[in-house]
This record gives C-alpha cells, structure tokens and sequence, in this order.
C-alpha cells in the first residue's frame, strides 16, 4: 500500500494543542507553527545536525518538514551559512527521518502506557469511536477500509509500516487508533504524527 493521508493537515491542525511559538523556514520564508518545522543547530565542532526536540543550545535554524526544502537547504548552502557551520552530513534527511520516527513510536508508547492508544482491529472495532486510526502503510487494504466503515473516526493517516507501528506494542500491528477523552495527549501524539507525515509523504 503506498503511503497516505486519508484528511487534509487543516483537519490535523484541528488535534493540535495551543500553538507554539512560530518559526521562519530558512527556505520558503514562510512563518509558521515549529512543529511543522525541524531545527537544526551546529555542535561544538561544527557540524551541522537536526534538533527534532528544538531544546539543544545555541543558535538555530528552522526548516519546514519536507525532504525537498531539507534538500534545497544543504544543496544550496543556505543551512550551512544560517548557522556557520563547517560540515553537514549526506544522509542528513535520513537523520530527522530516523529521529522523528523515534518521536513518534515513543510518543505512541507513552500514549499506550497512558491509555490514550489502542492496537489491533478488534479492539479498535470494539472500542468503536476514536480520535483517529493509524494505519500502517503495508496492511491489508480490503482490512483497512472494513476497518474505516465500521469505527466512527475523526481522520486516518498511513505513513508508518506495521514495524515500525507496533514498535511501542513489542508486535508488528496494522492498525491502532488514538482514543478520545484524553484530548491534550492525543494532541501531542498527533502533532508528532503529522510532521513525520509531512516529511514521508509532503503536505
């Protein structure tokens, strides 16, 4: 199945908590919300490296969640200028893959310990109405839209494999979803969803 989002980011913009302080990206020249956005900053020998976290010290530069942008960013030196660096890595892009994936499966695993998430068709299908359903990207499609029709949800998105979605379940899972009633949480976990989206998939 190839990777997709069954909403619009306007309708994920809706799961997101209040909004943090806005960013430019160094590329578009847009402002926006940083958690569309990655930030990067130089470590003490200079090379340049992703702060998924935006916590590290020092001065930062921001760059929206696109390959294309993280691309034209190094491609055209402007990162490397923004932040005097001397060195950027070539797998840079698969660095704040790997990380905000990270951010994700450990979001998911803090959400399963808090009770905000649940894995697997049945229990998603018993439960009946949730925020959202996360549907991994290599699932069945005949089992996904069965899924869909039968449990009443806000949106849907597909970027992640069963791996790499039962990850916090200790077992590949097809499908999980997000539970209401725990609003502020499922928020958080969806904002982290959305950026990996962004990345994987684009807006």
């Amino acid at each position: 199945m190839t990777p997709q989002v069954k909403m619009r980011d306007e309708s994920l913009l809706e799961q997101r908590p209040e909004r943090r302080p806005e960013r430019r990206c160094i590329i578009s020249q847009r402002t926006d919300d940083n958690y569309d956005m990655v930030r990067f900053v130089a470590d003490p020998s200079g090379v340049i490296i992703p702060d998924v976290a935006a916590k590290l010290p020092g001065r930062g530069a921001w760059v929206t969640a696109d390959r294309d942008m993280l691309a034209q960013a190094v491609s055209t030196g402007r990162l490397m200028r923004a932040l005097e660096g001397k060195k950027i890595d070539d797998d840079l892009a698969e660095q704040v893959e790997n990380l905000l994936l990270k951010r994700c499966q450990d979001s998911l695993a803090m959400g399963r310990r808090g009770g905000i998430t649940l894995g697997g068709s049945g229990k998603i299908k018993a439960e009946g109405d949730v925020s959202g359903l996360l549907i991994a990207t290599d699932a069945s499609e005949r089992e996904a839209r069965a899924l869909k029709g039968d449990v009443s949800h806000d949106w849907s998105i597909s970027s992640m494999t069963s791996d790499e979605l039962g990850l916090p379940f200790g077992r590949p899972m097809a499908f999980v979803a997000l539970l209401k009633g725990h609003l502020s949480q499922t928020k958080q976990v969806t904002q982290e969803l959305m950026r990996l989206n962004r990345l994987r998939i684009g807006p």
